[in-house]
């Protein structure tokens, strides 16, 4: 009986030491697993954020570029001031962003989408009052899209600094389309009168 016993302990601790554990292990393993679990999800949510902050940088290189063409072709005080507003403040984002990117070695882009590119050149058309009802449409939804995805972004991001961008930056997105959506408002009020 002793001797079953040992031999069943040998044996166990072979069985054990070949599978690179021991009897307690167990516990180890389940963690080891949660852990690969969890780092997954962690590199599907570094995947997203890189995706996220190359989506911004293209996007707001359009609303720049959006901004100057409203400088050269609008005629409208208002809209030239709003248009220098925008530059200023999506320059500024944007710059902030890059170094948020390079600090965590995400690629940017650097130009705008081709797709942003089309709707400028389309817009490079227009001049006068139907250029700056198009260009404030545009830019409100441009705006209005943006919100909702830095809002999604910044529920589901688990890294800090990109949530400390995200935050600073939305009030100032909130604003423009605010100001973007009054200023259109306007101009379908006086496109009625």
């Amino acid at each position: 009986m002793k001797r079953t016993v040992t031999v069943c302990a040998v044996a166990s601790a072979l069985v054990f030491g070949a599978c690179g554990g021991s009897p307690g292990d167990y516990g180890d393993d389940a963690a080891r697993s949660e852990a690969t679990v969890k780092s997954k999800d962690d590199e599907g949510s570094v995947r997203r954020d890189a995706a996220f902050v190359y989506e911004v940088v293209a996007s707001q290189y359009a609303e720049i570029k959006l901004a100057e063409l409203a400088n050269q072709r609008s005629r409208n005080p208002e809209i030239q001031q709003l248009a220098r507003v925008l530059l200023e403040d999506h320059t500024a984002s944007i710059n902030a962003l890059k170094i948020l990117a390079r600090s965590k070695a995400i690629t940017v882009p650097v130009q705008e989408a081709s797709a942003s590119r089309r709707t400028l050149e389309r817009m490079a058309e227009e001049s006068g009052e139907a250029f700056d009802k198009r260009w404030t449409d545009e830019m409100a939804s441009l705006h209005k899209d943006v919100i909702g995805v830095f809002e999604a972004r910044l529920d589901a991001t688990q890294d800090a600094e990109l949530k400390v961008y995200i935050a600073n930056t939305l009030p100032v997105l909130r604003k423009h389309y605010e100001t973007l959506r009054q200023r259109s408002d306007q101009q379908k009020q006086q496109a009625i009168r």
